[in-house]
């Protein structure tokens, strides 16, 4: 895979991360080699290693939210770890407030928030994540879609219904939101 991914670009990986590490250790806080480093890990599908990348630059700038969300996402979605996930998503939200960041970062945050107690089989706290995501970034399909089946899995049919009718104003057709509406009417 490396010499497949460095033949396409064109450039030796190793020389571009010896490149990346030699500029991380003359300034810690200049994003541009983290950046280079995590990409080519995230592509490589080194994920321990791109992983490690983020927590390295947040060591030096804890303040760097989007590295958090971003390791958040990592640690959800490519290495399976919940716990350290969650730990992540919840210092994003507390960091977004005291920052007084975009809801963005909130939005994702709980909607990620959601994903990890969906992948945890509890139902409940995943509603309550996903409707807080929604209160961010109202019409977000995803969400959504996500509150819909969710709602019709703990029979809150009135929930089910209205987001079911909203994903279906968003997403006309979608063959699973019809098969809710279909249990529904």
């Amino acid at each position: 895979r490396r010499q497949i991914f460095a033949g396409a670009q064109g450039w030796d990986i190793d020389a571009v991360l010896s490149t990346c590490r030699r500029a991380m250790a003359a300034d810690r806080t200049y994003q541009a080699p983290y950046n280079r480093a995590y990409g080519i890990y995230m592509k490589l599908r080194n994920y321990r290693q791109a992983g490690d990348v983020l927590a390295e630059y947040l060591r030096a700038d804890p303040g760097a939210i989007h590295f958090r969300l971003a390791l958040g996402e990592l640690y959800l979605k490519n290495i399976n770890d919940l716990d350290r996930a969650e730990k992540e998503f919840t210092a994003v939200l507390e960091m977004a407030d005291r920052i007084g960041a975009d809801d963005y970062y909130r939005h994702q945050a709980c909607a990620d928030l959601g994903y990890v107690w969906y992948r945890r089989n509890d139902v409940d706290k995943s509603i309550d994540w996903f409707e807080k995501a929604n209160v961010y970034g109202e019409g977000d399909e995803t969400v959504i879609f996500m509150l819909c089946h969710l709602h019709m899995v703990r029979y809150h049919i009135q929930d089910a219904e209205r987001y079911g009718l909203q994903y279906d104003r968003m997403v006309p057709g979608n063959d699973s939101i019809a098969s809710v509406m279909g249990r529904i009417r």
